[in-house]
Parts: C-alpha cells; structure tokens; sequence
C-alpha cells in the first residue's frame, strides 16, 4: 500500500470491499479524491507511526531562553508551577514569570497549547486523519489490530 500510495493512486479497496465499494472508489478518483477504507488506514497509520519524523521544533523554540525551554519541558510532561519551581529549585513567582513570557513569545493562551506546539501538534481541533479519507465515506472499521490480506 505504501508503494502504492508513493505511485500516486487515486484510492485502493481490498479483494473482499463489496461491489458498492468499487463504484464509490471510482466516483471520488473521477472527483480528484482519494479513496481507501478505514481498515486501511488503520493498518497503515500503525505500521507509518514508528517511522515518522519527528517535528522540528527549533522555529518554536528558538524563540524562548534556554530556561523556558526548560519549563516548556517540564510543562509537557505534565507539572504544576509548584512542581517546576521545587525541581529547579527556583521561586514559584519565577517560574510563573517564565510561563508568562513563554506563552506570549509563542503567541499562546494555554500551556497545553505551548506543549502542543513544542511536540508539533497541530493547534486546530481538526483530526490529521480527516484528510486521508473524505467523512462522507467513512464507516465503521475493525478494530486496528486488523491484519491485511492481499
């Protein structure tokens, strides 16, 4: 599949898709998009997932002082101010002032969303997966230990 998707094909279906299934195909080739079922995705995004490259964060964190890097760390992996400050061994207050200045320098509200940008996530509420197949041609999958068959 993965070869397949490099050549540039319009969708792909299983021997064992319905009949139905091979004309919804061909109608969203003829309309420019890309069909593949949901079984599919599942395999392929687990096989993909290892092998992914992580983001590069640097345009992110470029932007902060080695400290605020620092707490943006400890912010993502999920400690409070108090927590911060006991582990640097430096005042909640400063550590709250650092909070504050990261979170403007990166143009955010959150902390979530200041980890988010660090790790690469996108900010919008909107599923990566949306753009693998159109909503209106998703049903209901197996679960995603589903093995495929060729």
């Amino acid at each position: 599949m993965v070869a397949c998707a490099a050549a540039g094909v319009s969708g792909y279906l299983l021997y064992d898709e319905p009949h139905v299934e091979l004309v919804k195909a061909v109608m969203a080739a003829a309309q420019g998009d890309i069909w593949c079922p949901p079984r599919v995705v599942a395999v392929l995004m687990q096989r993909m997932g290892p092998h992914a490259v992580p983001p590069d964060t640097s345009a992110v964190t470029g932007r902060l002082t080695m400290r605020e890097q620092e707490i943006l760390g400890l912010i993502d992996e999920g400690m409070s101010n108090k927590e911060i400050s006991r582990r640097l061994g430096i005042e909640v207050r400063t550590v709250k002032n650092h909070v504050h200045n990261l979170l403007e320098k990166l143009q955010v509200h959150r902390r979530g969303e200041a980890a988010a940008m660090m790790r690469g996530v996108p900010l919008s509420r909107r599923a990566p997966e949306a753009d693998l197949v159109p909503r209106d041609r998703v049903a209901p999958g197996p679960p995603l230990n589903t093995r495929l068959h060729s």
